[in-house]
């Protein structure tokens, strides 16, 4: 589909209601005694009051908490959206969600687009939803837009290289077609910050110097260095010199609170014969 309009029963204001109705569900279905049927229902009431309940809990217990809302506002804006592409007969491609979400009231996705072909980059400079939530807030719409994309989409996907309230200077999403021509794993990351790239790329290769194991950096997203190995460390083990643990501790000494997140494509375990 290249364009919105024309789709037969297609209505803008009653599809956001009821997205609207979707996200707000995740939260009854968390907790259900906090969150009743009312007849006023404001979504950032909602998110605030979820998240600042935790404020004085365990943080293990707080951290499962937001994952359930998380996932369960996923799934219900995945559940929604597949019932409208079916009911329409279409799937959406990445300048339809332009289009579609240019003209919503979602703060999170007001800003400037940016067309590349198969790619819609939005940038924004932060919002002012729920601050008091911090950066649970753009979580909740990260992963109520990543499911509203996967639903409608086919091979259609979102990725957030950037968020404000997660220490970065601007919010960026990137909306594009998951396919080996559009090189798809070039825009999973956002790349590594002009500051950081050269000190992290001389950590990388004094690793390999240390360990003889390749690190292949591949990108940052929301405060995130994501990595991956590029040889076996497998005659590493049990040597005391875990490349991992190095590499932490290489990154820890220069950019502390740096998260790490590595990529390397597991092995599946095979059976005897």
């Amino acid at each position: 589909m290249s364009s919105l309009a024309g789709i037969p029963k297609y209505d803008l204001a009653e599809f956001n209601q009821r997205w609207l109705k979707a996200r707000l569900g995740a939260f009854r279905k968390i907790e259900p005694e906090k969150f009743p049927v009312t007849a006023s229902e404001l979504e950032s009431e909602f998110v605030d009051r979820f998240f600042s309940q935790f404020e004085s809990t365990d943080k293990a217990v707080a951290e499962k908490s937001k994952e359930d809302l998380l996932r369960a506002v996923f799934e219900n804006s995945r559940k929604l959206a597949l019932s409208l592409s079916k009911n329409l007969g279409i799937t959406f491609e990445v300048q339809d969600f332009q289009a579609l979400l240019e003209k919503s009231d979602i703060p999170c996705v007001q800003g400037e687009w940016t067309a590349r072909p198969h790619v819609r980059v939005l940038n924004r400079r932060g919002c002012d939803f729920c601050v008091t939530s911090g950066s649970n807030a753009c979580d909740y719409w990260r992963e109520a837009l990543d499911g509203l994309v996967m639903g409608l989409g086919e091979k259609e996907r979102i990725t957030r290289h950037a968020s404000v309230r997660h220490g970065d200077e601007i919010c960026i999403d990137v909306f594009y077609s998951d396919s080996k021509e559009n090189n798809q794993s070039a825009l999973a990351w956002g790349s590594v910050p002009d500051h950081m790239a050269l000190e992290l790329f001389e950590m990388a290769e004094f690793l390999k110097y240390e360990t003889g194991v390749t690190i292949d950096l591949k990108g940052f997203k929301e405060g995130v260095l994501y990595f991956e190995f590029k040889s076996t460390t497998d005659t590493l083990c049990g040597s005391g010199k875990n490349p991992m643990q190095k590499f932490q501790a290489i990154i820890a000494e220069k950019f502390p609170g740096l998260g790490l997140k590595d990529v390397t494509p597991q092995a599946v375990l095979g059976t005897e014969a």
